[in-house]
Order: structure tokens, then sequence, then C-alpha cells
């Protein structure tokens, strides 16, 4: 009994440990794009590959090069207003040309295109601690390589107070016929080191 307790205490303070480590700038981004630990999450759904990367806040300033120093930014007002998500679409097969499926004609493609320029936005909502939020930021990356898939920039309002988790619900009838659910963890995520110093 006192060893099952010992081992329990030893395994207790190994994945506290593990929690508490702090990164650096690479060890952060490899962590936070690492699809075991939830933030990152591709599903299957029918023919579509969908695949959504939750972006916290200082994932985001390395990926945009504003930490020059230790500690906070200072011209981060109004920065937390918002909360990122990157998701991608594809065809499951990983070859086939995401706007070129099913589409017949010039006008075809075109209205497609039309449609995840513009109307796919109001087709995308967050689920988070009880609430509805709308998509109020997008933008599609239009493809400037020969990528099969498209990638899109979300920005959902944040809520407040901690959150476990959201997920991401798509209710488009060019992609699945049912409501699209996709869970995002948004727990244990670690401090990066170069914002350490600006932890109370």
């Amino acid at each position: 009994m006192i060893e099952r307790q010992a081992f329990f205490y030893l395994l207790i303070g190994l994945v506290a440990a593990a929690c508490a480590r702090s990164l650096d700038r690479e060890e952060y981004i490899a962590w936070v794009r690492d699809y075991d630990n939830g933030l990152h999450v591709k599903k299957v759904v029918g023919e579509y590959m969908i695949d959504i990367q939750y972006q916290p806040r200082h994932y985001l300033d390395f990926l945009r090069g504003e930490m020059g120093f230790a500690g906070a930014d200072p011209n981060d007002e109004g920065k937390d207003d918002l909360q990122y998500y990157a998701l991608t679409l594809g065809l499951a097969d990983g070859a086939t040309d995401f706007i070129q499926h099913q589409v017949m004609d010039v006008t075809s493609r075109q209205q497609k295109l039309y449609y995840y320029s513009y109307s796919f936005q109001n087709d995308i909502v967050l689920e988070e601690e009880g609430q509805v939020l709308p998509c109020v930021l997008f933008h599609f990356e239009r493809q400037v390589d020969l990528k099969p898939t498209r990638t899109f920039l979300l920005g959902f309002p944040t809520v407040a107070g901690p959150s476990e988790g959201a997920r991401l619900v798509i209710d488009s009838p060019w992609i699945n016929s049912l409501l699209i659910k996709i869970k995002i963890a948004k727990t244990n995520i670690p401090i990066p080191k170069e914002y350490e110093a600006s932890l109370p």
C-alpha cells in the first residue's frame, strides 16, 4: 500500500514537473504544433481532411517576430481581444486539389472560390464555456504554391476566465451534410522562457 502511494506521488511530481517546464522558442513552437498536445487536431470527415491549429498569444508573437526580449510586449494593448486558429482544408487522399474537387467548369470554380473567400466565414463558430462565438476575423490564404490544401486564418472573441478547451463547429454544405465538430484542448500550455520575466 505504501509503495503504491509513493509511486502515485512520484508520478504526480513527474507530471507537474513536465507541465511546469519552460521551453525556448523552438521547443515552444514545436510543442504547440504537436498533435499529441491537443492544440493541433486533424480529422478526416468523409473524403475531406480538416486540420485545426489553436494559436496561443506567445506562439503568434514568435511567428511574427515580436519578442526580441524577455517579458511582455509593452505595445500589446487589445491583442488579447481575439483568439486565433489556423484551419487547413484538403482532401483525405492528400493529392487532389481542394478547390478543383467536384468543379465542372470555370463558373462553378469561381462560385467555389467566392464561397471560401467570403461566405465560409458564416458557416464557422466556436463553442467554448457554454458560449457560441462567431468568427469575427477571417482570412482565406490564396494559394501561392502547388499545395492541394487551403488555409484559413480565423479569429473568435475570447471568453472570460480560464478555459479547458473549445470546439470548432463547421456547418458547410460544400464539405459535409452534417455538422462537423472538432475539440481543441487549451490546458497545460507551457510558458516560453522569454516570457517568464513577465510573470507575477
